[in-house]
């Protein structure tokens, strides 16, 4: 029997899993300490909770080496979910990038020299939407794309991953 992976399941295994490390990191520092007025209240040792952060951290490995061999192996249009997550970040950053451009001054004052602008705010606004408008776009593709299924085995023979189903059991 197949088993069948997407984009979406990894990531919200992801976060799960950046949770837990969260939690148990926040436990460290007062099972490594506490006030002889405190009764010893301690769940787990701090090797304990350090073998666990490592253990979670392992997963966190294999999921994201499966996750790139995802964003490699899925395609949208001829181009890798990789390199759409890429680009969307490029209109994202000139988006921002043109978003930031100064407005222009509305009149000049006395003994401030007067600002030459090199791009009209007309053309800084079209930019700036041109942007906004392919990043929309990549970030529709980038949904589509995770939200195809992918047999788990064909990704672990193609990119040698150590990835298993019951990393997505345990979370699920």
């Amino acid at each position: 029997m197949t088993f069948k992976i997407n984009g979406f399941k990894i990531l919200d295994i992801l976060k799960e899993l950046k949770d837990q490390s969260s939690s148990i990191l926040g436990e460290f520092q007062g099972s490594v300490q506490y006030y002889e007025t405190q009764k010893k209240d301690i769940e787990n040792t701090p090797q304990e909770i350090i073998e666990k952060y490592q253990k979670i951290q392992y997963k966190v490995l294999r999921l994201q080496e499966l996750q790139s061999a995802y964003n490699l192996y899925v395609n949208v249009n001829d181009t890798t979910l990789q390199g759409l997550i890429k680009l969307q970040g490029i209109y994202s950053t000139v988006k921002t990038t043109w978003e930031s451009a100064p407005k222009p001054t509305p009149y000049a004052q006395k003994d401030v020299p007067v600002i030459i602008r090199v791009v009209a705010q007309l053309e800084v606004k079209k930019f700036t939407q041109d942007a906004a408008r392919e990043h929309k776009q990549l970030t529709s593709l980038i949904r589509q794309a995770n939200a195809r299924e992918v047999d788990l085995d064909i990704l672990k023979r193609k990119f040698s991953l150590q990835v298993s189903k019951e990393d997505f059991d345990e979370l699920a």
